[in-house]
């Protein structure tokens, strides 16, 4: 119980939590049990500063504004019993008397622990809110980023796309030029190779990734649009597994298979039991410690003659891709006869280093 002159006796011991009666000089006029049993015995008379490791200022200022308000004012403040501060507690300061009259008195009490840390977890989720709303605004810049690189991206695909086929289109009109037929014949392997890489970017074109393509999408273009120029009998068979492969690579592999699939369709079979097999798929190899992909284009026509085949400027152009791949390229002459080219190339060449290429097994 609290008596002050002019002022109704005070208890506070309703307040399970430290609760401190201080007038207008900061000087302590009552305190309850538990504030005794935080700060000692003798607590009437001593200056609030001496129980408080706040700074002076910051002790002040609440006791300032308790005493202008009527509502309660909340303050972080480091008790110090014993004069060694425990850590910052809420505290409510909130004026006693209401009579401009009476003299002015404070009541100190310390926010229960459930509460600061109540109040303390909303501090912290009103941090992570504003964290999220500046993460979503990035976020949000970013996106609009990417879709403008894209949307450049694909233009270039696109320009280039139409590039490619412009060059094809000049070539046959050159060629029309010209009743040679050496020049024709090297004008039609020229326009063969040009169209080989318009599908192929054709397709990297409407792939709309990131220089990705899918295999099976351009090797079937190129076999269909070979099948189609070189009037081809027979049958194709195509077996390709599930790689997405990257630009540069797919460019590559477009001209071998081109350049292989020519070969055997003009040199092979001219009947309908000409057979072309073009396959892509996943194996092992000792010359690599990972899994490879090999690349086979494999004919049932009379086979090749290799010392004429070593000095054929098609097949150097092929060995020079193969090597630009880190691959490895050998003929083999199955039995009765054809030919069969196996192409071995390491198969990190081939993948999209931002996506794991899926390689069937």
């Amino acid at each position: 119980m609290t008596a002050v002159q002019g002022v109704a006796p005070v208890s506070l011991e309703f307040l399970a939590e430290p609760a401190l009666i201080v007038d207008a000089d900061g000087m302590v006029q009552g305190a309850n049990a538990a504030a005794h049993r935080q700060f000692g015995p003798a607590l009437v008379g001593r200056a609030l500063q001496s129980l408080f490791g706040a700074p002076p200022e910051r002790l002040r200022r609440a006791l300032t504004d308790a005493a202008a308000s009527t509502a309660p004012v909340m303050r972080a403040l480091w008790p110090a019993p014993d004069g060694q501060p425990t850590g910052p507690r809420q505290v409510r300061v909130a004026r006693l008397t209401a009579d401009p009259g009476d003299p002015i008195l404070l009541v100190l009490h310390f926010a229960p622990a459930t509460e600061a840390r109540f109040r303390k977890l909303c501090d912290t989720v009103k941090e992570l809110e504003a964290l999220l709303r500046e993460r979503a605004a990035e976020k949000a810049e970013l996106r609009a980023a990417l879709e403008q690189n894209q949307l450049l991206y694909n233009e270039l695909q696109h320009r280039q796309k139409n590039n490619i086929h412009l060059i094809g289109v000049l070539l046959r009109m050159s060629a029309g030029d010209h009743d040679s037929p050496e020049v024709r014949n090297v004008m039609d392997a020229a326009m063969t190779r040009i169209e080989a890489m318009a599908r192929t970017q054709e397709a990297i074109y409407e792939a709309r990734g990131l220089g990705v393509v899918e295999a099976e999408t351009f090797i079937q273009r190129i076999l269909r649009g070979l099948s189609a120029s070189l009037l081809a009998r027979g049958r194709i068979d195509r077996h390709v597994q599930p790689l997405r492969l990257r630009a540069e690579a797919a460019h590559n592999l477009a001209l071998i298979v081109n350049e292989l699939a020519t070969n055997a369709l003009k040199y092979g079979r001219q009947d309908n039991t000409a057979v072309l097999e073009v396959r892509l798929v996943s194996v092992s190899s000792p010359d690599f410690a990972d899994d490879t992909l090999e690349l086979s284009v494999a004919d049932n026509g009379p086979g090749f003659d290799l010392p004429s085949v070593t000095r054929s400027s098609g097949l150097a152009m092929v060995e020079a891709l193969v090597q630009q791949l880190d691959g490895t390229m050998r003929l083999q002459a199955p039995e009765g006869g054809g030919a069969d080219w196996r192409i071995t190339l390491p198969a990190d060449c081939c993948r999209d280093e931002e996506h794991t290429a899926p390689v069937a097994n």
